[in-house]
Parts: C-alpha cells; sequence; structure tokens
C-alpha cells in the first residue's frame, strides 16, 4: 500500500484541498496583503515575503465556496507554496488564503476517489488525484498551475474595474515595506499585468517596487 504525507487546507465551510508535504513552505496567520489593481476573480492580492513578492490566490473565490470573499481583512491564514513550473526550474513561490490552521493527514491509495463536479471545470485544472476523509471529498491540487495562467482564464472577472489606478500599502511577513503598484505607464499608457497570467493591454508590464 503506497502511503504519502500530505497537508489538508480548508477553502470553506464544506470544501477542502490537500498539496504533497514537499510544497508547504510556511503557515502565516492574519496576512497583510496588498490588493493588485485589474487582478482576476482568484487574486487575494500580493504578499511581501522573506524579502520578496509573491502572489496571492483566494481559490475558494474561484470556486464560489469561500468564506472569506476575497477580502483580506476576512482571511484568517496563508500557507506559502514552493512550486517549479517544470523540472529543473528555479524554485517559484506563491500563497493561498485558508480558513483554518493546515492539518497533516496521510494518505493511502485505498483512499482514492472520483473528483467532484464543478461547473467551470476548476479541478480537471487544478487537481492531481483525489482521496475521501470524513465524509469529504479533497482533491489533491497540481501547486504550479495554481498559479498560472490558465487558471486565471478560467476565472477571470467580469466585472468591470477603473483601467488606471496606483495605490500604497504596508505589507509583510516579520518586517515592514511600502509596496507601490502601478498600472499606469510613465508615458500614461496602460501596462499589461504578468501577475497570475492577467494580460490588460499587452503593452508592457506591471511595475511593482519595494522601498
Amino acid at each position: 500500500m503506497i502511503k504519502a504525507k500530505s497537508w489538508e487546507l480548508t477553502l470553506g465551510a464544506k470544501t477542502r484541498v490537500a498539496v504533497a508535504s514537499r510544497h508547504v513552505v510556511e503557515f502565516i496567520r492574519s496576512p497583510k496583503l496588498v490588493p493588485v489593481p485589474l487582478a482576476p476573480i482568484h487574486s487575494a492580492g500580493l504578499l511581501v515575503w522573506q524579502g520578496n513578492i509573491i502572489p496571492a490566490v483566494n481559490l475558494g473565490q474561484a470556486l464560489g465556496v469561500g468564506e472569506s470573499g476575497g477580502s483580506p481583512e476576512y482571511v484568517s491564514g496563508m500557507v506559502v507554496l514552493a512550486y517549479q513550473d517544470a523540472p529543473g526550474t528555479p524554485m517559484r513561490h506563491g500563497g493561498l488564503t485558508v480558513c483554518a490552521v493546515p492539518e497533516e493527514v496521510w494518505v493511502t491509495d485505498d483512499m482514492s476517489c472520483p473528483l467532484p463536479a464543478h461547473p467551470g471545470g476548476i479541478w480537471d485544472l487544478l487537481a492531481l488525484s483525489c482521496f475521501a476523509k470524513d465524509d469529504h471529498v479533497i482533491p489533491i491540487l497540481d501547486v504550479a498551475r495554481l498559479f498560472s495562467a490558465a487558471l486565471t482564464a478560467r476565472c477571470r472577472n467580469v466585472n468591470a474595474k477603473p483601467r488606471k489606478a496606483a495605490l500604497s500599502a504596508s505589507a509583510g511577513s516579520g518586517s515592514e515595506a511600502d509596496v507601490t503598484i502601478e498600472s499606469e505607464g510613465p508615458d500614461g499608457t496602460d501596462r499589461s499585468q504578468g501577475y497570475l497570467g492577467t494580460e490588460v493591454d499587452g503593452e508592457g508590464e506591471w511595475r511593482v517596487r519595494v522601498k
């Protein structure tokens, strides 16, 4: 019997996901998140973590089950995840908002079950496999796809937002840092956003400065 250690993550009252233990780097209580203008619906913003700016995802918002509603002040915690886009490529990091402290769980092959249905096909894109535990069906996430443009394409926010925006806020994990996000270039033109694969006009990139 195959047995593997994973971490169970709570996205909502009835929704759980899991990730392989090798992906979990840190759990942060009450993270300070910086909103991103024109971001897709599953964006939770940006997190300054160990001197780096990393994207944060609210998967519960994308699934329509999150209790946080995408608002940073209601997120109870965040799990920092490590992943590679492909074998041999540099390690990258991203944050996933959760509603409870992660729980360590051992998964065996006899716990395997079919993926839950979702009208947007989210699980078909994100899940490597699935297991059943305590009356919950728990998909195991492909972490790289969680921060990919492919997920953004399925979760694109249809709500209109201002095209020109700039904001400043304090954010950090352990230390304070001023983060400025600009969606307008010095020549007054909008810039596209590489954040979570979202594009605005296809001209340039978002500029993110940490002071």
